[in-house]
């Protein structure tokens, strides 16, 4: 949880719509400038360094109305990029940066996509032995219907995609799982058949290629010890567990993961919830955004 409140806090910061970038503009000395200064103008085109270097695949204009100076916002996708030199995007860049440090220290992590237009981020927890839900936008950890509770979203379909599979998980997301299959045929136009098969076929597709590219059939014993020292030496020791966490997901710990969340989603199809059983987190409307733009998205909270 410390790293998700000092990322949340402290490193990456929200963009409603990004400030002009005219140094002499009188909306600068304001102490709060209103994201309402800056006039939407569309789509543009990324241009080289920010396709090549930031992996930017679209580009948002804008134009400040004190000062008509046209303003770039570009939606970087290169992680390691936005944490050097942007730090500030939506939830793309944040689960995208965040994905990284996670990653950087060890956790297995998944990417996860909301078809009605949300990204965050899982990591496994060996101690839980399952993955659990983390969103560095709004500072949540584990709280997995705060969409559907508490924002309010008609969810349709969720994925969850790591380096070596993919997953419908949306059932870990919503307790209304036959309206959100209703919902999911309705908006995305795509059958119930159709949606296994192409998720299957992807899981298999990123297995293999993940499993082709190391060599993961050594035995791998990982021990409270190796956390003790990654503690007491955090260059050496911290390297050594980190490696050892990557080479232990071999083929047979992949499927046994597998199989425990197969397990797990399963169990939780038929579920119902009370609102007395939700975490805060899951009860309250969407924190990041600004308030018109979180209601115009219906995520403000019922």
């Amino acid at each position: 949880y410390g790293l998700l409140q000092w990322f949340k806090c402290d490193k990456f910061t929200w963009c409603n719509k990004p400030k002009c970038t005219n140094s002499n503009c009188s909306s600068n000395q304001l102490t709060n400038p209103s994201p309402q200064n800056m006039e939407t103008q569309g789509p543009g085109i990324p241009n080289d360094y920010e396709r090549s270097i930031g992996k930017a695949n679209r580009v948002e204009l804008y134009t400040c109305n004190y000062c008509s100076t046209i303003v770039r916002f570009p939606r970087y996708n290169n992680p390691a990029y936005l944490l050097q030199h942007s730090s500030t995007g939506r939830c793309g860049e944040f689960a995208n940066a965040f994905g990284l440090l996670c990653r950087a220290i060890g956790f297995d992590v998944r990417y996860v996509f909301d078809f009605t237009d949300h990204v965050w981020t899982e990591v496994y927890s060996v101690s839980l032995k399952r993955f659990i839900h983390l969103d560095s936008c709004e500072r949540a950890l584990d709280s997995p219907l705060m969409y559907e509770q508490g924002w309010g979203k008609q969810l349709s379909l969720i994925l969850s995609v790591s380096r070596y599979g993919i997953v419908d998980s949306t059932s870990r997301y919503t307790r209304r799982l036959e309206e959100v299959i209703i919902n999911r045929q309705n908006t995305i136009n795509i059958n119930e058949f159709d949606i296994v098969n192409q998720v299957n076929q992807l899981d298999n597709d990123l297995q293999n290629t993940y499993l082709s590219s190391k060599s993961l059939h050594e035995s791998i014993d990982i021990t409270p010890d190796d956390y003790y020292e990654a503690l007491i030496d955090r260059n050496e020791g911290f390297n050594r567990l980190r490696n050892k966490l990557d080479k232990y997901l071999n083929y047979d710990n992949i499927n046994n993961r597998k199989y425990q969340l197969v397990r797990e989603l399963e169990g939780m199809t038929f579920l119902s919830t009370n609102e007395s059983d939700l975490k805060i987190e899951e009860l309250r409307g969407r924190i990041s955004g600004d308030t018109e733009w979180k209601i115009s998205r219906g995520e403000n909270g019922k």
